[in-house]
């Protein structure tokens, strides 16, 4: 699924997401200055959700994740931060675990 695609056009998701729905969908970030910013889209399978908590579990496709490391944080507080091999690559978990209110504009891609 390319990120390039206009994910507006797809239907919102109606109810809950399901386990192994693939769905396009914004979030709170911080940007370079700190201030919360709507993110682009980000796309993802749906892992798992629990009702009672309203906790949607997100898989991010390897477009997501490439997309968002391309856009690293360049901030005045941001540490370099690298182990003892000199690394200094910060590895992006690859699910994220969100509230569904935490979930902005959520689209179906497939079902």
């Amino acid at each position: 699924v390319a990120l390039s695609k206009d994910y507006s056009q797809f239907e919102m998701l109606a109810g809950n997401p399901r386990q192994g729905d693939t769905i396009a969908f914004k979030m709170l970030e911080l940007s370079s200055d700190y201030s919360p910013n709507v993110s682009s889209y980000r796309v993802g399978r749906v892992s798992s959700f629990d009702a009672e908590s309203t906790e949607v579990t997100i898989k991010l496709t390897p477009e997501t994740l490439a997309e968002m490391k391309t856009r690293k944080k360049d901030g005045k507080f941001e540490l370099e931060a690298g182990d003892e091999d000199g690394e200094e690559e910060e590895e992006l978990p690859d699910e994220l675990m969100l509230k569904l209110s935490d979930v902005l504009e959520p689209r179906l891609i497939e079902q």
